[in-house]
């Protein structure tokens, strides 16, 4: 029988929720900055030569198995990045610009790609198969045909061609019938990019630390922000918080199996770090729902009641401090009002009892009606996914969208609960909802399901749908064979 050899490099996920707690417990005695270089030095110590080795070894992994997918993939979100921002008369004036340009031509890139390798017919019949992808295939077609009645038609009508060409990408890999493991690098291959997004905010941080670190805000008085490209804190939060989720994901499902334990630890220091200074309360939220889901899910009972352990003792010991972390500083008109999102959803609510049904136009409801009345000409969305596809496409387009989001909830619980997984296939859907989990979170506070491109939900429904056309074809053919 095989003993197995003590590895310190095991100790880095309790030493991680040891130092997030005593962050909090620490920071008034000795400061951000110094609470800071005390979190990074501790397990840095244990983890970065063999980080850099196994970074090396994923990074030369994915390079010998990439495929045009995988860029089209990666382009999809590139085109996301933001470089400048534009108010609503700007918009109005001049619709295309340089960084518009850009965006558009990996769009049309991505779109020339799909027509290349795949037959129009092909790739529309496996978007409407069924199951979520047909859900969401369905509100692309009602966000496309909102451009009739839409407020600012042609803002609708690209808007809706953009997030059409997201949900024909994922319907394009799964015309590819790729074995599981492919489906994994996708997954490793989009993590890969978000990590260097996140290596992007660090070195801005570095380079510009005056407009990467906004001052005055909350209990740590500082918040990080991406400079080049442009991320806000809600941004970075969201970044460190999937990130970190998807390490911890892999630590746990896979325990001593895991080939790259100290990659993983390390990324998932870094990330809570990163979260606490983003100071992204429903990153935060969203990050703890999904840790719930993995060690329910991975039956770490034992670890379970740790967390809840560590979570009492810290309401106990550092209570206070926890709520004024959490709050800010922010006044109670403020914190009530979720640093003005109610507002926004008011405003949101008055004009979607007008046109309940059909909205005013898919992507141009929010920013060019409810929020141009409150003169909010910057902000382009009222950060509730479900207000957001209301006002813009009425009940005709939430319907769908709620459809695509429940069906994939249910059938990935299905998957999880029955025995038609893998190991490896588990450990991937253990992952898959963990982040379904936070991004459900997220989406009451932000417009995370509908805007270009939701990269890590269309992950989530690929791989339900992949392992549901797998199946279905199984008891197809054992039917056949029945039959005969």
């Amino acid at each position: 029988m095989e003993t197995r050899r003590f590895d310190p490099i095991s100790l880095a996920l309790p030493l991680a929720g040891a130092a997030a707690c005593m962050a909090l417990l620490t920071l008034y005695y000795v400061g951000p900055l110094g609470a800071v270089g005390f979190l990074v030095s501790m397990p840095a110590a244990f983890v970065l030569p063999a980080v850099a080795i196994q970074a090396k070894q994923a990074i030369g992994t994915f390079a010998r198995q990439s495929r045009w997918w995988h860029f089209a993939w990666i382009s999809l979100s590139l085109s996301t990045l933001t470089f400048r921002a534009r108010d609503i008369d700007t918009i109005r004036n001049s619709p295309i610009d340089g960084w518009a340009a850009y965006r558009i031509g990996l769009v049309v890139l991505v779109a020339i790609l799909l027509l290349y390798h795949f037959d129009v017919g092909h790739l529309l019949s496996s978007v409407f198969r069924g199951g979520a992808l047909g859900m969401m295939g369905l509100y692309c077609v009602v966000a496309l045909a909102s451009s009739i009645w839409s407020v600012f038609p042609s803002w609708t009508a690209y808007k809706s061609f953009e997030f059409s060409v997201d949900v024909c990408m994922l319907a394009g890999i799964l015309i590819l019938r790729l074995p599981g493991n492919s489906l994994k690098t996708l997954f490793d291959s989009f993590w890969l990019y978000l990590g260097l997004l996140l290596a992007a905010v660090f070195a801005g941080v570095i380079i510009w630390p005056q407009e990467a670190l906004a001052r005055g805000v909350g209990m740590l008085g500082i918040q990080i922000v991406g400079v080049v490209p442009s991320w806000s804190s809600n941004g970075v939060g969201d970044l460190s918080g999937t990130l970190g989720l998807v390490a911890l994901t892999r630590l746990q499902t896979r325990g001593w199996k895991c080939a790259h334990r100290s990659l993983y630890s390390a990324v998932l220091v870094v990330c809570l770090i990163t979260l606490i200074f983003a100071q992204t309360r429903s990153a935060i939220l969203g990050m703890a729902a999904g840790a719930v889901v993995v060690l329910l899910m991975s039956k770490r009972i034992g670890m379970m009641g740790w967390l809840i352990a560590g979570v009492a003792a810290l309401a106990f010991f550092a209570g206070n401090t926890a709520i004024t972390y959490m709050t800010r500083d922010q006044n109670t008109e403020l914190l009530m009002s979720l640093t003005g999102r109610t507002t926004w959803w008011e405003a949101a609510l008055v004009r979607i009892a007008d046109h309940p049904i059909i909205g005013y136009g898919a992507y141009a409801g929010a920013r060019f009606v409810a929020l141009a009345d409150l003169g909010n000409g910057t902000t382009s969305t009222i950060h509730n996914t479900y207000l957001d596809a209301l006002i813009g496409t009425g009940l005709i387009g939430l319907l769908p969208l709620m459809a695509a989001l429940i069906w994939t909830w249910v059938h990935l619980a299905r998957l999880l609960i029955g025995r038609t997984l893998a190991v490896s296939e588990r450990h991937l859907g253990i992952e898959a909802m963990a982040l379904l989990a936070m991004m459900t979170v997220r989406s009451f506070f932000t417009s995370n399901f509908i805007y270009h491109a939701p990269l890590d939900f269309f992950l989530v429904i690929g791989f339900v749908e992949f392992h549901r056309h797998r199946i279905s074809s199984r008891v197809r053919s054992s039917y056949s064979g029945y039959a005969r």
